[in-house]
């Protein structure tokens, strides 16, 4: 296989040549970090298992830049992805809200696995596409990120409390709790809009129209001890009666993200908001629901951005089902047909977007049946538990390392059994199809 070259900050994503000269690009900047990748596609927590790759792209100024990227993209939808055995999921015009840089696009693409990402990006057919993407790309982030759409199938709440229309005459004056400095911590460009950001955002006819629905993307970092603090601003934002529902607003996405292969910071978590307007996200941001929890986000974030997108693209199919076929699946289903676990056991932070898929299609009888083993596991963590804290008592190995492999190697395991769940829910619908 050929090796990523580097040439001082520059990378050369093939160490063969294209039209007589090498395309390089800034490592961390329009480059993946070595160091990261080699560590990503070698994590055993992310081997084998599809990835979404987040993909937060700046063009380089002109017309030119965007148009180059254009055509980037659609090379890679009709050519590179397939041949990956991966897809787009979702793809989008963007504009920055908050955070340090500006941003025009958005776009989310799905891998078979870490090491189907790099055998694509190391093949000759990408270096040469990679020529155009450098000619329009002038920075990016790319965070991979676990995959699955967050109820996507659930639809948006209707608002319970009324917009307010807001302009670039009156959006900097009025407070609201993601712009300016109307919340106790925020930091202006930083957890807040500036003025420029949030004028420009109102102004936006791109993001405009009263049943235009935007995307929010919200990268988090969180502070030291950050998480538990901004958990205090989400309990207050979700739930059926909490403060996005009042304003017509729902969670799409909500995942886990591995270290950032290229761009400045790395994010803890992805999330992804649609509302209905643009009016109802700063209506929201304005009301006493939110002004009074607003705080604890500002105080729980270290790093954060809110990227404002209106979709183009969005691919709802479960990850991995779109390429699935009925000979794959029997032969993998056979290696494992007593290796059962109920969704339930599993939460949002390990497989995000997965227990919708399952739910809908196991039968309810078979969901009692797979109690058992569920019981079974449970039983064998809390013995293990017990051997840790005899291990720790012994000086063997520390608590902490112990609870740390077990847990580690459980959600591996559970991994594992959940595809093999979704491969079993993959041929009942094909053998439905073909009986009907």
């Amino acid at each position: 296989m050929e090796r990523l070259a580097v040439i001082g900050r520059h990378v050369v994503i093939s160490s063969s040549a294209v039209n007589g000269r090498e395309l390089a690009g800034e490592s961390g900047k329009t480059m993946p970090k070595l160091e990261v990748l080699q560590a990503f596609v070698q994590d055993p927590a992310w081997a084998g298992q599809p990835v979404w790759m987040l993909n937060v792209l700046k063009f380089k100024s002109g017309a030119d830049g965007e148009a180059k990227y254009r055509e980037y993209g659609k090379l890679m939808r009709t050519d590179g992805l397939p041949k990956a055995g991966g897809r787009l999921v979702f793809s989008a015009y963007a504009r920055t809200v908050i955070g340090r840089k500006a941003f025009d696009m958005v776009a989310i693409a799905e891998y078979p696995s870490p090491q189907a990402f790099l055998q694509m990006a190391m093949s000759q057919e990408q270096a040469a596409k990679n020529q155009v993407r450098l000619q329009g790309l002038e920075e990016q982030y790319l965070i991979p990120m676990r995959p699955g759409w967050f109820n996507i199938d659930r639809p948006a709440p209707k608002p319970s409390r009324a917009f307010t229309q807001l302009t670039a005459a009156n959006v900097w004056n009025t407070p609201n709790g993601m712009v300016g400095l109307a919340a106790e911590g925020a930091r202006v460009g930083e957890t807040s809009a500036s003025r420029e950001q949030a004028e420009a955002f109102v102004e936006d006819q791109r993001l405009a129209g009263g049943d235009r629905a935007l995307w929010h993307l919200n990268l988090l970092q969180f502070s030291a001890s950050g998480e538990e603090t901004y958990g205090k601003y989400a309990k207050n934002m979700g739930g059926k009666d909490g403060v996005l529902s009042q304003f017509g607003a729902r969670s799409t996405l909500a995942a886990d993200c591995y270290r950032s292969l290229i761009g400045e910071f790395d994010f803890h978590r992805a999330i992804i908001v649609e509302y209905p307007c643009r009016d109802s996200f700063l209506s929201m941001g304005a009301s006493d629901s939110y002004l009074k929890t607003a705080h604890f986000r500002h105080q729980g974030l270290s790093e954060t951005y809110i990227v404002s997108c209106a979709p183009d693209i969005i691919d709802v199919t479960a990850p991995a089902a779109h390429s699935a076929s009925a000979s794959a699946i029997d032969a993998k289903v056979k290696l494992g047909q007593d290796m059962v676990l109920p969704m339930p056991s599993l939460g949002p932070s390990v497989l995000p977007g997965k227990m919708r898929l399952y739910h809908t299609h196991v039968l309810d009888d078979r969901r009692d049946q797979e109690r058992l083993p569920l019981e079974e596991m449970q039983r064998q963590m809390r013995v293990m538990e017990r051997r840790v804290t005899s291990l720790a008592a012994k000086n063997n190995q520390s608590k902490g390392t112990c609870k740390s492999d077990i847990q580690r190697k459980a959600n591996e395991n559970a991994t594992l059994v959940h595809e093999l769940n979704e491969l079993r829910v993959q041929k009942r619908s094909l053998n439905l199809q073909a009986e009907s």
